[in-house]
């Protein structure tokens, strides 16, 4: 990160905390949206998550984990809230920024309407459209 380089060594880290407080902050919005957990656990929950050992020591040493679990986040929780099209550019955002996340797209993918009889539905559809689209789109412009 240039951050890093022209101001202040830690000026990324600083970045990798924020991620992990924002994707803690979604996680919250999910457990109580699809739980009923009372919001005392759902801190307590929470709190195995921010005071991992594990997710410390990937932000503090400087890994981009935490933009990709921040990004993962963001698309369940779009998701949640039924917004089909923004959750697929966002996760065509982070298979673009990490190829491995390609793996989340084939179970978010079957999630999607999974109470209807119909295999292949509007909404996985427009899903998978906005998905290619955005990661195809970042391919080109920045590789072309």
């Amino acid at each position: 990160m240039t951050l890093n380089i022209k101001y202040w060594s830690g000026a990324g880290k600083l970045v990798y905390c924020f991620c992990d407080i924002v994707s803690a902050l979604l996680m919250r919005n999910i457990l109580s949206k699809t739980t009923k957990l009372k919001t005392k656990d759902i801190l307590h929950l929470l709190c195995f998550w921010i005071f991992n050992p594990i997710v410390i020591y990937v932000t503090v040493h400087g890994y981009e984990v935490p933009i990709k679990v921040m990004l993962i986040m963001f698309v369940l929780c779009l998701l949640i809230h039924r917004k089909i099209s923004f959750a697929g550019i966002f996760l065509g955002l982070a298979i673009h920024i990490d190829a491995h996340l390609i793996v989340t797209v084939l179970p978010i993918f079957l999630w999607i309407d999974y109470r209807r009889k119909r295999k292949v539905t509007k909404n996985r559809l427009k899903f998978l459209f906005f998905v290619l689209l955005i990661f195809f789109v970042l391919l080109w412009f920045f590789y072309m």
